[in-house]
């Protein structure tokens, strides 16, 4: 046992008030509490796993290398050149990423090396970190020109509700350089998702550059697109349209887009040939259905108007 019972009788009667020498109840109390350490400690579980860090060498092993990482991974890209001069695609050809639904990852970039004619698209309810990503999509990517398809952006949000995380400083272009329906947007939010932009508050510098293609939007849909809810809550974020396109919004003539909505961070949203900075295109029969702007530093710049 912890003590005899002549210490036991001594910490009954200090119990009841007898004046008794503390000295054995104190070293009770410390084997008692020895011992509830040692069981919390044998309870406590085990320390999670290192940060999985993966680093393709080639574009081919990209897509499996995804697909078999655990959640908050982070796919190391910096080594890898642009699929468009690397040696592996011609200029003809393009290149598109798909992260699983539900998976959480990092996806980082090389400083100075954008990665053209390259698509991320993101299936649905992902948690992404983008760092330092230069990304620049082809024109019509996996379009009839070039694939058949969905009309994809440089980052993609397909479905369900997502969250982008900026660190570093993140280049995101559409490289749209004819008109077609649902194409344009550097970031496009298809009409089935939501997308909340924020920062790593430990980075130095977390910024998101944003320009669309032919009346694309920066930030949002495509020619005659619809788009979902766009949330902005945190980093420096610059979103430029494309011809006849908003920053952030409804791309083209005919696009919509359900609400915009920004809370925190700062903003420069830049539109071209008469669009808003932040709703239509300068188009016809496009429609935002809500726009907030509760917080953070918000620069508006509609563009200059030409004929359409």
């Amino acid at each position: 046992m912890i003590c005899g019972r002549k210490s036991l009788w001594r910490l009954h009667h200090q119990r009841k008030g007898k004046n008794m020498n503390p000295r054995p109840f104190k070293r009770l109390m410390a084997v008692a509490l020895s011992i509830l350490i040692s069981l919390n400690i044998a309870h406590v579980p085990k320390a999670a796993a290192e940060e999985q860090i993966i680093e393709p060498m080639n574009w081919n092993g990209v897509q499996s290398l995804i697909n078999g990482a655990s959640d908050y991974a982070t796919i190391d890209l910096s080594k890898l050149e642009s699929p468009s001069t690397g040696g592996l695609f011609t200029s003809a050809e393009f290149i598109t990423i798909k992260i699983p639904r539900g998976k959480s990852l990092t996806i980082k970039g090389k400083s100075g090396t954008t990665f053209k004619n390259t698509a991320f698209v993101f299936e649905g309810d992902n948690n992404i970190i983008i760092e330092d990503l230069n990304v620049q999509s082809a024109n019509n990517h996996n379009g009839t020109t070039n694939g058949g398809g969905v009309a994809y952006a440089p980052l993609y949000f397909s479905y369900g509700e997502n969250v982008l995380t900026l660190r570093g400083v993140n280049n995101v272009t559409s490289g749209q350089s004819s008109v077609a329906d649902n194409y344009g947007a550097a970031l496009n939010v298809n009409s089935q998702a939501s997308l909340t932009i924020t920062e790593d508050t430990h980075a130095i510098e977390a910024s998101l550059n944003a320009t669309g293609g032919a009346r694309g939007a920066g930030i949002g849909g495509g020619e005659r697109g619809g788009s979902g809810s766009i949330a902005i809550s945190g980093g420096t974020v610059n979103a430029k349209g494309g011809s006849y396109a908003p920053g952030i919004g409804a791309g083209g003539s005919g696009g919509t887009i359900d609400s915009i909505t920004i809370a925190d961070g700062i903003v420069t949203a830049t539109g071209a040939d008469g669009a808003a900075g932040i709703g239509l295109s300068s188009g016809t029969g496009g429609q935002v259905n809500n726009i907030t702007i509760s917080g953070g530093f918000v620069l508006e710049k509609r563009g200059f108007r030409t004929n359409f």
